[in-house]
């Protein structure tokens, strides 16, 4: 078998430079068979799915929030948030706050551009004088205005701290 020689370089970032090093490709004279021919392993690489193949990724304008849970963890002092999204082909933004039915907000989250349309985060309650009491989450989609959300959703969960730990 031949080989091809070629000469390369590679920037060092730890010290600015540039180096070289040699590579060896193999010649081949005979191109793929046929049934290899864009194909990895076998398989048609448009065989390759990162998503629910039911549901196609949209554009910006058909983004929704499909799903907004809120679960309080037993301490009282954090809630699990669960956001589903449809898949998305542009990544939106996502403004999440929480706040007691009759008061100011205690806890508040910015999301830039997701990777995934599934989403779970944990929301730390602050600034609430009593944990106990009942509380509203509201989550807004956005593109490019935050002040005009594309899509909203909300929820409402209650907080019971048990006597014991009073």
């Amino acid at each position: 078998m031949q080989f091809r020689k070629t000469a390369e370089t590679a920037p060092c970032l730890a010290r600015n430079r540039t180096y070289r090093y040699d590579t060896h490709y193999p010649i081949r004279d005979d191109p793929l068979p046929m049934p290899l021919q864009g194909k990895h392993q076998g398989h048609d690489m448009s065989d390759l799915f990162f998503f629910d193949t039911n549901e196609a990724p949209q554009p910006r304008d058909r983004v929704k929030i499909t799903e907004l849970t809120a679960t309080p963890y037993p301490d009282g002092s954090r809630v699990r948030i669960k956001i589903t999204l449809t898949p998305f082909l542009e990544r939106p933004n996502l403004e999440i706050y929480a706040k007691k039915t009759d008061g100011p907000i205690v806890a508040e989250l910015s999301v830039i551009e997701p990777m995934t349309p599934l989403l779970e985060f944990t929301l730390h309650i602050r600034g609430a004088e009593e944990l106990a009491g009942d509380y509203l989450v509201r989550a807004e989609l956005f593109y490019d205005d935050r002040t005009s959300p594309q899509d909203a959703r909300e929820t409402s969960f209650q907080i019971v701290i048990p006597e014991e730990q009073v």
